[in-house]
């Protein structure tokens, strides 16, 4: 809901200069898992449609996922998979993102 937020109040110059980078690790990756769509629906629903337009890229920690007892294969397409979640945090941070 921030990312939305964000995204409405900038004008058109500023959103296609920026793009929200999201790890999710911990507990927050069962929310879209597609087994739990059915109650957290309109939050995947969400994020896939900022994914579309390019502004957000949502990464899981596959990780969590195993510790959740989820299966990856599970998670919608434009969810990018990544080993473990702090590592990409860390990766992003090098490569320029701020973290917030």
């Amino acid at each position: 809901m921030r990312a939305k937020d964000v995204y409405d109040n900038l004008s058109a110059d500023l959103r296609n200069g920026l793009q929200i980078a999201m790890a999710l690790h911990g507990p927050d990756v069962e929310y879209f898992a597609t087994e739990n769509y059915a109650q957290h629906g309109p939050l995947v629903d969400l994020a896939a449609s900022l994914d579309a337009l390019g502004f957000v890229d949502l990464k899981v920690c596959v990780a969590s996922i195993r510790a959740a007892g989820l299966d990856s294969s599970t998670f919608p397409p434009f969810i990018e998979l990544v080993p473990y979640g702090p590592t990409e945090i860390t990766r992003l941070k090098s490569a320029g993102y701020v973290e917030l």
